[in-house]
């Protein structure tokens, strides 16, 4: 089934004898904007599904997830922490930790997002995400002293497969640094890509299409990657999730890209788009490092 949306503006300005104009300009690129986050909200639930339909995709996910930028981890609130009884609102986790909170885990309940209203309480378990130094931190600060591990909850399986097996073990530095950039990559291009509708930024939407060239690139080694994986797995299907995974990615970068693309096209944010960004404290930029410049040679972490 093939869906057709036009995007009608009926008022008298536009309407004439016969018919109506469509306004192309504006309305759509709000409405490809938003199409395109549905894709990527449908890849996203995808990627969600591996964990039921691949059993195996535990052992990836241990393994990789020491090595990416920003890790969740679980931390115990524990009763003598300054936490313990405090609101959500009351922390500021990024300003004062460097963290996300991302959920509160409270007996057998999940509280996904938390409000500022929310209180933490003794012996909650925090899901947060954050560079290895601030996850040390707020570990410390819950005075949590149990090592960091980066498994949520539940008994962990064995594996079907040895991960420590010399043929394997050396494919999966591979495996791991293209998964990581994949990773990284695509969530940057979705946030360049909204940025770049939301400030009608081309310099910020080439970029995304050039970050679209680099994942194609790198879809294609992660799949022979995994590829010359399977000829040590008994069971292949077992690396079908992480696999999975890899493709979810692809489909993330191609929804990012093409929200870029209405922007190289020439589309418009619509007005109260326009008031909005007026309004806003943050802008986007894209400069160049000169030669005389006080970031020239400096790491990031020396920047912040």
């Amino acid at each position: 089934m093939n869906l057709e949306i036009k995007i009608v503006d009926k008022s008298p300005i536009h309407a004439f004898i016969g018919g109506i104009t469509i306004i192309k300009i504006g309305i759509e690129l709000i409405v490809r904007v938003g199409y395109a986050i549905d894709k990527i909200s449908d890849a996203l639930a995808d990627i969600a599904k591996v964990t039921f339909i691949n059993d195996e995709i535990w052992v990836f996910t241990q393994y990789l997830w020491g090595y990416i930028p920003e890790p969740i981890i679980k931390v115990k609130v524990s009763p003598e922490s300054e936490i313990a009884g405090s609101l959500v609102g009351e922390i500021n986790f990024r300003a004062k930790f460097g963290v996300d909170l991302i959920a509160i885990r409270r007996e057998k309940r999940w509280i996904y997002n938390p409000i500022a209203e929310e209180r933490i309480l003794e012996n909650d378990r925090i899901l947060v995400r954050g560079e290895m130094p601030s996850l040390v931190q707020i570990k410390s600060y819950c005075k949590d002293d149990a090592p960091i591990s980066f498994k949520f909850e539940g008994d962990e399986k064995k594996s079907s497969f040895d991960i420590k097996q010399p043929e394997i073990e050396s494919i999966m530095p591979k495996i791991k640094n293209t998964y990581i950039q994949m990773i990284d990559i695509s969530e940057t291009m979705i946030q360049l890509a909204i940025s770049a509708a939301f400030f009608n930024n081309e310099e910020v939407a080439e970029d995304v299409l050039e970050m679209e060239e680099l994942m194609d690139g790198l879809n294609i080694m992660f799949e022979k990657q995994i590829l010359e994986l399977a000829k040590f797995v008994p069971n292949t299907r077992d690396i079908v999730g992480i696999l999975r995974i890899g493709f979810c990615c692809e489909l993330i970068s191609d929804a990012a890209s093409n929200i870029a693309e209405m922007i190289i096209k020439g589309f418009k944010p619509h007005p109260i788009l326009v008031k909005a960004i007026k309004e806003t404290s943050e802008i986007l930029l894209r400069e160049q490092v000169s030669h005389q410049s006080k970031f020239k040679n400096i790491t990031y972490n020396e920047m912040r």
